[in-house]
């Protein structure tokens, strides 16, 4: 499946005209990588939106405003209620879900589910949408810059950041795949507050920030609020709930073995023996009384409900 980066870049690659993107969210590292796939003397307009408490989240950068005034005619505008994702040069144009993030356009380690379609950039809807976005629209300077960077800072200070975790993962998760890899989940909330020391070896220590990028807790959880971020998280996971399902008649090793093997994406770091061995004690420790090991812990079983 090709990313939504690579349909942006292409049109970025072959812009001969003025160049719009518009997007909510934008970061400096995903526009910079579009920037300098366009040609040196294309023009490039941005638009989008800079609420406080967005920047103080991290989500958008306020530096796209020195990235983009660097190049040639280039400018920012802020629309304050933009929510589209559009981008346009000349007669080609994209519209969908995908923000100016790594994330978005699948240039990060945990990358997001999104679409970018061709549009007619002549069609009517699409026309009247640009019309009404630039009428809608504030050129962005330095003062504005300024004082929503002070508004994000205040705003920092009485809330605690979000963790990008995407940042420490040391892998790149497979598109509709994942199962956890750190076999120790008792330490994961070690490992999420800091407060691990040395207590796990270096590649389960990776381990277990990798399977924290994938889950992506707020900061500040103490540990029955994590457990319970985390337990809310599996219970959403395609492979996890296939698995579950099978305990409810008694699931083997061989058998969970066998499935996960199906599902198992080329080339992936972990066997699919290793991966229910993790997985099974995943399930057992966030969910310590859904689930029973019979003999031996050879087959997980969903516990009776008790009469």
């Amino acid at each position: 499946m090709s990313l939504p980066g690579d349909a942006l870049t292409a049109l970025c690659q072959a812009a001969d005209g003025r160049l719009l993107l518009v997007a909510p969210y934008i970061k400096v590292a995903a526009l910079k990588r579009l920037l300098n796939a366009a040609p040196p003397a294309v023009a490039v307009d941005v638009v989008t939106r800079w609420r406080p408490e967005e920047v103080a989240a991290g989500v958008s950068d306020l530096e796209v405003l020195d990235l983009v005034t660097e190049r040639a005619g280039g400018r920012v505008l802020l629309c304050p209620h933009l929510h589209a994702k559009y981008y346009r040069c000349g007669d080609k144009a994209l519209a969908g879900s995908a923000n100016l993030t790594g994330a978005a356009l699948g240039w990060s380690a945990m990358s997001n589910l999104e679409l970018l379609l061709r549009v007619d950039p002549q069609d009517e809807t699409v026309r009247a949408f640009e019309d009404e976005l630039l009428r809608t629209s504030e050129q962005a300077d330095r003062s504005i810059q300024t004082a929503v960077r002070e508004a994000a800072a205040a705003i920092k200070a009485i809330t605690p950041p979000r963790t990008d975790w995407s940042d420490i993962a040391m892998t790149v998760f497979s598109p509709g795949f994942w199962l956890p890899t750190c076999p120790r989940p008792d330490m994961l909330i070690r490992v999420y507050d800091d407060s691990i020391g040395d207590l796990l070896l270096a590649n389960a220590l990776q381990h277990a920030r990798n399977d924290i990028a994938f889950i992506n807790p707020p900061l500040g959880l103490n540990a029955s609020g994590f457990n319970a971020f985390v337990a809310a998280v599996l219970r959403q996971v395609r492979w996890v709930r296939e698995l579950d399902r099978m305990t409810n008649q008694g699931l083997t090793d061989q058998n969970a073995i066998e499935t996960i093997e199906r599902a198992l994406p080329e080339h992936h770091d972990f066997s699919a023996e290793d991966l229910w061995t993790v997985t099974k004690e995943w399930l057992i420790h966030f969910f310590p009384n859904d689930y029973e090991r019979i003999p031996a812990g050879e087959i997980l079983r969903k516990r009776r409900a008790a009469l």
